[in-house]
Formats: structure tokens, sequence, C-alpha cells
């Protein structure tokens, strides 16, 4: 309660016109007694201790940077723990990061979830509108959306856009998820190609990809070009240092530096 009364010597001077920082925000309570304090307005205790403990750990210039990394982990934790117990643990993925063929990196999914036939990707931001944006400053509005949503939404789009090409042109798709918190990883493979011909594709992507991110397991889909589901592969063991495709990995990246 203490924290939430306005200091005696408290005097709000920095409130100057409507969209300053106003300390009755910070502090709704006022002291009538030792024991004793008054809230004129019951939102305002609520908004206070959402609102201003940002404040207090932004101050705190030692702890600043892993209050800002927390808030950002808070969110995604959150998030994931949420959808797991609407779809399951065993549905729901985090810090999902996905790859084009060869290796080439498209993003990160913060929270993944594969439910049926569908895939919910989520991004999480813990940004916040900065007090330029809050008085009017059309430019800082815009950048505080874009850091806030926009970003995300970006992203959203570019690791979704990849998965929904897998069955939307008709031509050979390969897309990798890597999730290293739990050591695995999924590889989906659309073509019309035959049922012999697509499952040695399928399997080749998979130990390869199984192999760069050194995971324990890997699964693979294959899709038909309408979205249906032909194959499912799944391997299993602990990785091990392989040579040849240590060697192999080496000429690739030595091929690509000299082709730039």
């Amino acid at each position: 309660m203490e924290a939430f009364a306005a200091p005696e010597s408290e005097r709000n001077t920095t409130f100057a016109s409507l969209h300053d920082f106003n300390s009755a925000y910070a502090y709704p309570l006022i002291r009538r007694g030792p024991d004793e304090f008054l809230l004129l307005q019951p939102y305002g205790i609520a908004e206070a201790l959402y609102e201003t403990p940002f404040y207090w750990m932004g101050a705190d210039s030692g702890y600043v940077q892993t209050a800002l990394r927390h808030r950002g982990e808070f969110t995604e934790t959150f998030a994931a723990e949420r959808l797991k117990r609407v779809f399951g643990a065993q549905q729901v993925f985090e810090n999902v990061e996905m790859f084009r063929l060869k290796g080439q990196p498209v993003g990160e999914i913060d929270v993944l979830v594969l439910f049926g036939d569908r895939a919910i990707v989520l991004q999480a931001k813990s940004k916040k509108l900065t007090l330029p944006a809050r008085k009017g400053n059309d430019l800082q509005l815009q950048a505080d959306f874009k850091a806030a949503v926009q970003d995300g939404v970006d992203q959203a789009m570019a690791c979704a856009g990849l998965l929904a090409l897998c069955a939307a042109d008709g031509r050979l798709h390969d897309a990798s998820i890597g999730i290293s918190t739990a050591s695995t990883g999924l590889t989906v493979h659309c073509s019309g190609l035959p049922n012999r011909e697509v499952e040695a594709r399928l399997r080749g992507h998979c130990e390869r990809r199984k192999y760069l991110q050194r995971a324990n397991s890997w699964f693979g889909l294959a899709l038909g070009l309408d979205g249906s589901v032909r194959l499912v592969a799944e391997l299993v063991g602990p990785w091990q240092f392989d040579a040849v495709r240590a060697l192999g990995r080496q000429h690739w990246e030595m091929r690509r530096r000299c082709a730039r």
C-alpha cells in the first residue's frame, strides 16, 4: 500500500499537459493516517498495479535489461501455457526456427500449435506505447505500432507463408522447423512425385536437417499438391558426428561463398 500512496513531497510537477505523466496514476492512494488510505477511483489501483512496476524496474540501471528480457519471456511463456491447456502440451512448441532449403533462415515462431491439419503461428510482443506516442506524436506512434504489432505480424506472415507455399503452386517445396529446446524438428515436403521418390526425398531432407540441427529426433511430413497427407516419417537416435556429412557441408558453404 505504501508504494502506491503519494509521498508528502509529491506536487505532480511533471503534469503540464493532458498527456504528460500524471503522478495520480502512479500514486492513486491518499494517505489519511498511519494505516488508513483513501481511494477515489477503484480502477486507479488496478491501473497502477499494471503500469507502475514497469517504471520502477526501468529506473534501476543495473536491472533494466534483465527486466525487459523477462517481460518478453513471460509473454511467450504465458501464451504457450494457455495454448497447452487448450490443445495439449504435445501439440505446442516454443521458439521454433524455420529454414528454407540449404539452411537459409526464414524466421522464428515464438509459439507454434500443430493441431490436425491446422497450424497456429503466434508471435509474442511485449512492447508498449511510449510517452511521446501517448502525447500524439504520429511518427513515434507509428514506430511504437511497428515494434509492438507490425513486426510480429510480418514475422508471423513470413513463417505462415512458407508453410502455406508447400501446397500452393504445384512445385517442389520443403520447409524445416527446428525446435532446439526439445532437440527435434519437422520437415514438410510437398510434391506430386511418385510415392517412392517422395519417400526418398523426405528421408534425405530429414536426415540432413537432423544432423545440421544436432537433434536427437526429427519428423517428416509429405503433402500432396491438394494438401493431403501422403507420408509421415520419424527419425529417432542420438546425434553423432559424421565426417562425410561435415565435409559435404563445408564444400557447400565454400561453393556458396564463391557464388557470391
